[in-house]
């Protein structure tokens, strides 16, 4: 996955990741993640997957609401 990144990337080190270069696909990233949640009421999420796009979502509510 690292290689990938690099190549993809043009440099990637875990230890310190430059968020700019991933920040613009936040939104696809969400919308990927909803749609594979296939029970988002559910309590843990389907295998594969996370519950993580619903805090993306909560900070995004937040920041537009104030």
């Amino acid at each position: 996955m690292e290689i990938a990144l690099k190549e993809l990337l043009g440099g990637y080190n875990k230890a310190n990741i430059d968020i700019s270069s991933y920040a613009s696909g936040i939104d696809d990233a969400v919308e990927r993640a909803r749609k594979m949640d296939t029970k988002p009421q559910g309590r843990w999420p389907q295998n594969p997957g996370t519950h993580v796009y619903k805090v993306i979502e909560a900070i995004n509510a937040l920041r537009t609401s104030g």
